[in-house]
């Protein structure tokens, strides 16, 4: 028999690792004297102990190991399991890679740019909204706040409340400083019922805005011109990233009003496509 200190070098381990093993059940030892509580092992466990290795360098946590090792399964669950490992370290490794291409392309854009990014662009899901939505073609930005004060009114009028930050969303595609086909999304309540329409009040329905997945960055408007240079700027880190943007409407969320005498906050959203759009050459 083999003391475990001698075992452990044998193995390429630790007796802090044989100790561990012995605790969980995984690998105990052949012996273990009374008198002194040292742990003994046979040259046979090193088969078992080399099996756990094994296992381990494939990723394996020490909980799947002992199952494995244990129940003497098939050779169909033991692949089902293997390749099951093989599927989760494809994912880590095509994680790992998209984050060494955005890595290469803020590398690209800030030597274009000749400085680093002022404003950050991330990726990110946005979940499903219930809203009440109204929609119209207005002539110009400087609608934009006389059309949310339109709905604002209708709102208060009703007792409606939102859930959440309002968000508009822009149907005409590129940019443009003139009419503009926009709607205004209220997130409420799936039980809320639509203002009734009249000759003063524009049309509202409950619809609800799909999940999606979007690459966001904070607009500081002080004036049109910064919300042109937030949608070059979005446009510009998503032909980098090699992204597709889908048809679906862009989007401004609305987290806060503005402060007297400071500039109106909001997140400017672009809907990507679902699948990586990637250059071929």
């Amino acid at each position: 028999m083999l003391k475990i200190g001698d075992f452990a070098r044998f193995t390429d381990t630790t007796v802090k690792t044989l100790h561990h093993y012995d605790e969980i059940g995984l690998l105990k030892p052949a012996r273990i004297d009374s008198s002194t509580g040292y742990r003994y092992y046979t040259v046979t466990q090193m088969e078992r102990m080399n099996r756990i290795l094994a296992l381990k360098d494939l990723g394996f946590p020490l909980e799947q190991i002992t199952h494995l090792l244990d129940n003497n399964l098939s050779v169909d669950e033991i692949s089902g399991m293997l390749k099951l490992r093989q599927a989760e370290l494809q994912s880590r490794i095509e994680t790992e890679q998209a984050r060494l291409d955005r890595v290469a392309a803020r590398i690209r854009l800030m030597q274009q740019e000749g400085q680093a990014p002022q404003h950050e662009v991330i990726i990110k899901q946005v979940e499903a909204i219930c809203v009440l939505s109204t929609r119209k073609v207005i002539p110009d930005p400087g609608h934009i706040p006389l059309f949310f004060g339109e709905v604002m009114r209708l709102l208060k009028g009703h007792k409606i409340t939102s859930t959440g930050p309002w968000l508009a969303l822009y149907h005409h595609g590129e940019y443009r400083t003139f009419d503009l086909d926009m709607e205004v999304a209220v997130p409420v309540s799936e039980t809320v019922t639509p203002p009734q329409t009249s000759v003063t009040t524009p049309e509202m329905g409950i619809r609800t805005l799909p999940p999606q997945t979007v690459a966001s960055t904070v607009c500081h408007m002080e004036s049109q011109v910064d919300v042109f240079e937030t949608y070059q700027r979005l446009l510009t880190w998503i032909e980098f990233h090699e992204y597709g943007i889908a048809d679906d409407p862009c989007r401004e969320v609305y987290f806060e009003t503005a402060k007297p005498g400071e500039p109106l906050v909001f997140e400017t959203q672009f809907v990507l496509e679902p699948t990586r759009c990637r250059k071929t050459s």
